[in-house]
């Protein structure tokens, strides 16, 4: 163990290895009962050369795409969906658009 304090660093590098905030990225973050924008940082590690993004899914948040999201859902979008789907035949469009019509037509897209 030893003192220095981890929480900036690489974690793929052995600590300390200090990380640099690379760029910050809007996304879109879409819940049950809001929806707005969030940036998004990314940090980069000189040593290894790492690009360091948050963890949406620890975060109760899941990418719309694999690599770095424009959108972002909440964990109750999906739950709710995946219960909507074992009601019966609901597509995920049907329902986005529904929870579209829910915020008034995505009003955080207005901003």
């Amino acid at each position: 163990m030893h003192d220095t304090d981890c929480a900036d660093s690489c974690p793929a590098c052995p600590c300390p290895s200090p990380l640099h905030l690379n760029e910050t990225r809007r996304a879109k973050y879409i819940g049950l009962n809001a929806c707005g924008y969030v940036l998004v940082p990314e940090w980069h590690c000189n040593a290894c050369d790492a690009a360091i993004r948050p963890d949406f899914i620890s975060l109760g948040l899941f990418p719309g795409t694999p690599q770095y999201p424009e959108t972002l859902y909440s964990l109750e979008v999906l739950e709710q969906l995946e219960f909507l789907k074992l009601q019966g035949d609901t597509s995920t469009t049907s329902y986005l658009e529904g929870l579209g019509e829910l915020h008034g037509r995505w009003a955080c897209d207005e901003h």
